[in-house]
């Protein structure tokens, strides 16, 4: 008898109930029947989060359109998504949604030789597997850990989304290799609520294949990935419609279960579809934002997604995820919502938040994978004027960023060698032990967030000088702490000081002529040596 798992009856989704310390696992049904009453997903990887919720919004845009604004405000107002709806359309296709099903599989190719399979710790970028550096996990290619199939399906839905290119497993004539997911480059973007409704409704776009939309279909003619009879090939194509670029079949997969209850230990991995050259993927893609490159070379995509990087948080791109300035392209979910807004859908003081899910790589390798959130007053997504303040903002921290650099460099330069003639690459050494540039950094991650959230309710008085005085100040103050603890740790001998008094007053003083001319302060000469 084959083995059954049912995910629209059977309990997979990690969710938050309001009022509930701990999460609990629910059915597909149940995650969207009881929506309202959860706060949210809440699965520990940042990729498995992202993937579940665009899964979700993609039975919801099946079931609920919104084809116009009205729509979509009749069902904010509703307060909750109808059960009879959503289980007349789960019924209809309820054995598509069987992990295990011979003839189709959830989210799977039938067919696939189990001489192709792998480990199944391939499906988590999170594991030490295949290229995968280890990180913070010690499960290994020779010895992995059988999943649940609760969690082999959340990884499933995962890799889907974020499957890194590189070499694969093949069937004869294939090759060897496969593209990356459209969104391994990308911060995938989600504006969140109070409850697990209202993130879902805010994140629905309008959906009606009309030619205004940045993604123009027919609607009868774009299929989910289960709603699809003929099987995944390794082949280019574009999407037919939103819903088929929600659940985008990147690889073909095959989970092989085994004992009983089942569980899965391993997976047969080969290329799926992908984007051939000039699809022009960010007029599809409506959860990421984009820029444009204008030195991109020929034949190369301009428009280049604003994502994770090491060291970077993401908060110094805001500007690019928000601007509506030409050579930025914000995710279609912000444009929809400000629409939404000026509609007075939505209330002008409300504050959500704007989370951010995914990875880095370099080829093959992935280097972290990240959730990042931000404060987004809706007044953001109507005044520009804020957007460039926020812009200003991040420019004023990296400008004193530089001056950290220089500073530090010039302080490390004196204490090697105070007649000037110290080796630069021993120099470089110095100032990376050091590490004042990633100390500076990590103390404006919480500032930031402040501000953001400040701005708007302060920028009536004086373009919100009391919000950019806080922010001059944390700047300033994060800046001369990083210099000092450099200091600190030179100051050890004579030449350390004499290095301090050297460097510190020039230091001091570039940091607060940046930051009094974003404060709207008078600037000051500052001739201060550091303790």
């Amino acid at each position: 008898m084959n083995p059954s798992f049912n995910l629209v009856h059977e309990p997979w989704l990690p969710v938050l109930y309001t009022g509930e310390p701990l999460s609990r696992e629910v059915s597909l049904f149940e995650a969207l029947r009881d929506a309202h009453r959860i706060r949210e997903l809440a699965d520990p990887s940042p990729l498995v989060t992202a993937a579940l919720h665009r899964l979700l919004l993609a039975v919801l845009h099946r079931v609920y359109g919104p084809a116009t604004d009205d729509d979509w405000a009749a069902l904010w107002e509703a307060g909750w998504f109808a059960s009879d709806s959503l289980e007349n359309y789960l019924n209809e296709w309820e054995s598509r949604f069987d992990l295990f099903d011979p003839d189709h599989p959830f989210y799977q190719t039938p067919g696939l030789p189990e001489t192709s399979a792998t480990t199944i710790a391939k499906l988590g970028h999170e594991f030490a597997a295949g290229n995968n550096p280890l990180l913070f996990d010690h499960s290994q290619d020779d010895a992995p850990a059988a999943m649940e199939p609760a969690e082999a399906a959340r990884r499933l839905v995962a890799h889907q989304a974020f499957a890194v290119g590189g070499l694969v497993s093949r069937l004869p004539g294939e090759s060897a290799s496969a593209n990356s997911s459209h969104l391994v480059k990308a911060a995938v973007v989600l504006v969140r609520g109070r409850s697990l409704f209202e993130t879902l409704v805010l994140n629905l776009v309008q959906y009606n294949g009309s030619a205004g939309q940045p993604f123009a279909f027919a609607p009868a003619d774009d299929l989910t990935a289960w709603e699809r009879d003929e099987p995944v090939r390794f082949a280019d194509r574009k999407p037919d419609g939103y819903l088929d670029l929600l659940t985008w079949q990147s690889r073909r997969i095959l989970l092989f279960p085994e004992g009983s209850p089942p569980r899965v230990a391993r997976a047969a991995i080969m290329g799926g579809f992908q984007f051939p050259a000039g699809s022009d993927v960010p007029r599809w893609e409506t959860m990421a934002g984009y820029r444009q490159r204008k030195d991109a070379p020929k034949n190369v995509d301009p428009w280049v997604p604003v994502g994770f990087s090491p060291g970077r948080a993401l908060w110094r791109d805001t500007f690019a995820l928000l601007s509506r300035e030409e050579g930025f392209g914000g995710p279609q979910v912000l444009r929809d919502l400000a629409s939404r807004r000026d509609y007075g859908y939505l209330e002008d003081d409300r504050v959500l938040e704007l989370a951010a899910f995914g990875l880095a790589t370099d080829r093959a390798k992935v280097f972290l994978w990240r959730r990042e959130e931000l404060p987004l007053p809706l007044a953001y997504l109507q005044h520009q004027d804020l957007v460039v303040i926020l812009q200003r903002a991040v420019e004023v921290a990296e400008e004193v960023g530089r001056h950290l650099r220089s500073g530090v460099f010039r302080l490390a330069e004196a204490a090697l060698a105070p007649d000037g003639n110290a080796d630069r690459s021993r120099v470089s050494a110095l100032v990376e032990s050091l590490g004042a540039e990633p100390a500076y950094w990590a103390r404006l991650d919480i500032p930031f967030r402040r501000f953001m959230r400040d701005l708007p309710r302060v920028f009536a008085d004086r373009a919100g000088k009391s919000a950019r005085e806080a922010w001059a100040d944390a700047v300033q103050s994060a800046a001369r702490d990083a210099f000092d603890r450099a200091v600190d740790s030179l100051a050890t001998t004579g030449r350390g000081y004499r290095a301090a008094a050297a460097a510190g007053p020039a230091f001091f003083g570039s940091v607060s002529q940046v930051v009094d001319q974003f404060a709207g302060r008078t600037t000051e000469v500052h001739e201060e040596v550091p303790a």
